[in-house]
């Protein structure tokens, strides 16, 4: 019988301490994805919320909702800065930068399956706009969803940065409205 209490009590003492080691997992992430999002609360106005490895904070900015997406990487795979917004347009499309065909030399280019909407997308002058920009993020616009987002490798900007990329977004949500409305 002692042997049966020492073993149960050897037990409960392992599993207080696998309990512990998780909640300090999970409020050490909480209080680290905190520091990348929590200053840029107050220019969205928004809220953040908190799930295993992500972050997201909800906000609005110049009218349109806006959500801040920070999921945590691993080993393999970076950490993803993603903003997103809700738009509607009729076709899908992606700006990227890279090279659209093989041993073409990188470029900011237009993906999508409307070649009028490519020819007015690509007259609009965001592709000069983009040969500025500091990062190499891929912008994606999804008309099934109505969601337009702005997706990088790496952390949370500073403030000034994200303002930057705040306005970039509105103007992309503008774009879609005056070129791509159903």
């Amino acid at each position: 019988m002692s042997d049966l209490i020492k073993g149960f009590f050897s037990f409960s003492v392992f599993g207080v301490l696998i309990a512990a080691c998780y909640l300090w997992v999970l409020f050490s992430r909480r209080s680290f994805l905190s520091k990348g999002l929590g200053p840029l609360v107050p220019l969205v106005n928004g809220t953040l919320h908190y799930e295993q490895t992500r972050v997201t904070l909800r906000g609005t900015y110049q009218g349109f909702p806006v959500w801040v997406i920070h999921t945590l990487g691993g080993q393999d795979f970076p950490d993803l800065f993603t903003l997103e917004t809700e738009v509607p347009g009729k076709s899908d499309w992606v700006l990227g930068y890279g090279n659209e065909k093989l041993l073409a030399r990188d470029r900011w280019y237009f993906k999508t399956g409307d070649e009028f909407l490519k020819a007015r997308l690509e007259e609009s002058g965001l592709l000069a706009k983009m040969e500025g920009w500091k990062s190499r993020p891929t912008i994606q616009f999804k008309a099934h969803e109505g969601k337009l987002n702005y997706t990088e490798d790496g952390y949370p900007p500073a403030a000034e940065r994200f303002k930057q990329q705040l306005d970039l977004l509105t103007w992309l949500c503008k774009l879609n409205l005056r070129m791509n409305s159903r």
